[in-house]
């Protein structure tokens, strides 16, 4: 959890911190969820809020149906344009669990604390998807 000291962390310590996070998450889930990551070496040194992975696939096993005959498949990759994105196939729950969407919030509220612009939440009929923008950091 000293992640969150600064408030930011780089992407090589947070997909360290999903690696170990999603195994935990595998111990409970089995085949149900599978995890799927790429990610450009380059962009390790940059940064993004500490812990926004681990909400995002915390809110994903939370809302969606999370079995082996119906897998939770969750991607997370670099795009172009200094973006890592959480992708996941959306399996609701049939019985709902009721959404405040505060982590969303939560982070989109930092990256306007950070003046950082780009943050995105796009819900289609097949998958849920959150666009992070990554900061270089100069210093």
């Amino acid at each position: 959890m000293r992640n969150n000291d600064s408030g930011v962390s780089t992407v090589e310590k947070e997909i360290r911190f999903i690696q170990s996070y999603f195994q935990l998450l595998r111990t409970r889930y089995g085949e149900g969820l599978q995890l799927n990551m790429d990610i450009d070496r380059r962009y390790f040194p940059y940064q993004l809020p500490s812990l926004s992975l681990q909400l995002l696939v915390e809110n994903a096993v939370k809302h969606n149906i999370v079995s082996r005959q119906q897998p939770l498949i969750m991607d997370i990759f670099t795009t172009a344009g200094n973006r890592l994105v959480v992708n996941n196939n959306l399996q609701r729950k049939t019985l709902a669990v009721t959404s405040t969407r505060i982590g969303l919030r939560n982070i989109e509220a930092k990256y306007r604390l950070l003046k950082e612009e780009g943050f995105q939440i796009v819900e289609g009929e097949q998958n849920f998807m959150v666009v992070l923008p990554l900061i270089w950091n100069n210093n």
